[in-house]
């Protein structure tokens, strides 16, 4: 599993990188969508489906708007900055990752300890706390309510924009 990781992981940067430096904003746009959509394999293999699920729909509408975009306009990239102030912005993205990854790394709890499980207390006190005989809408609704109340924020403004985008433009001069 840490080996799939580790890969996903470089996937991730590459695609990452890749969207940056293409030139061609189709390209780019289709390589950030990959860095979303790998993203969301390593939630789904962390035990986080529901955040998966989120970042495939979000992904999928971002793609489909930047997509939209992009073929509305200019292909190719205007940009037009020195190689060397982007390899020194490069250089320094990559010390803070690994500054932060040398002193945050150690400090994390290891995956699935039992410092991360907190499953056994909604199963034990779910009835009792919520009232919810369901204990899948108890920790959806009462424990976890403000992410919920979030994902659904984040798909409503993902599904407006993309409405806003592909909504006809009124004939004539209004």
């Amino acid at each position: 599993m840490d080996l799939l990781m580790g890969f996903l992981f470089i996937v991730i940067i590459a695609s990452a990188i890749a969207a940056v430096e293409l030139k061609d904003l189709l390209a780019a746009a289709l390589a950030l969508g990959a860095c979303g959509f790998f993203i969301g394999v390593v939630f789904f293999l962390m035990m986080a489906p529901d955040l998966a699920i989120v970042q495939f729909v979000v992904e999928t509408l971002t793609l489909f708007v930047l997509v939209i975009a992009i073929t509305r306009t200019h292909r190719r990239s205007a940009r037009s900055e020195p190689v060397r102030i982007r390899a020194v912005l490069g250089v320094i993205v990559i010390c803070i990752f690994l500054l932060f990854s040398f002193f945050v790394i150690p400090l994390m709890t290891e995956f699935g300890s039992p410092d991360q499980r907190v499953s056994q207390h909604y199963i034990d006190r779910g009835i009792e706390e919520t009232g919810s005989e369901n204990l899948v809408t108890s920790v959806l609704l009462d424990y976890r309510a403000y992410d919920t109340l979030g994902e659904i924020i984040v798909l409503f403004v993902s599904v407006l924009a993309v409405s806003l985008i592909l909504r006809e433009k009124p004939k004539g001069g209004g």
